[in-house]
């Protein structure tokens, strides 16, 4: 007795499997089928002017204009030296540090760029 009991589960369980695989595969077809490739390359939502030595300043300063504002971000990590000219047009993103301004930094707000590309 207990061995047909053993078997019956065995094989319920083998069923069950054999199910959620066949069920699986056809929701994975449908979806293929309905899916629109798209470009995941971030984007940066902001736009600005690198600048040295900005009214004085001895740091490296982003000048982007925001809603008819300049602002004005200190890269703390820098950027990469194909970027780090004076000029230079980028598009990038930021999360604004709460830090002091390094030292030299008259201006600005220390911050750390993300998904930073040169702009053309």
């Amino acid at each position: 007795m207990r061995w047909i009991i053993i078997l019956f589960a065995v094989s319920i369980s083998l069923i069950s499997c054999k199910c959620m695989q066949k069920e699986k595969k056809q929701t994975d077809d449908k979806h293929d089928k309905n899916t629109e490739i798209v470009d995941t390359q971030k984007v940066g939502k902001f736009i600005g002017r690198v600048k040295h030595n900005y009214e004085g300043s001895t740091c490296t300063v982003i000048v982007s204009n925001n809603e008819d504002k300049d602002l004005l971000l200190i890269p703390i990590s820098g950027l990469p030296e194909k970027m780090d000219k004076d000029g230079t047009k980028i598009r990038f993103n930021f999360n604004a540090l709460k830090m002091q301004q390094p030292k030299g930094c008259l201006k600005g707000i220390p911050a750390r760029l993300e998904d930073v590309t040169i702009e053309k």
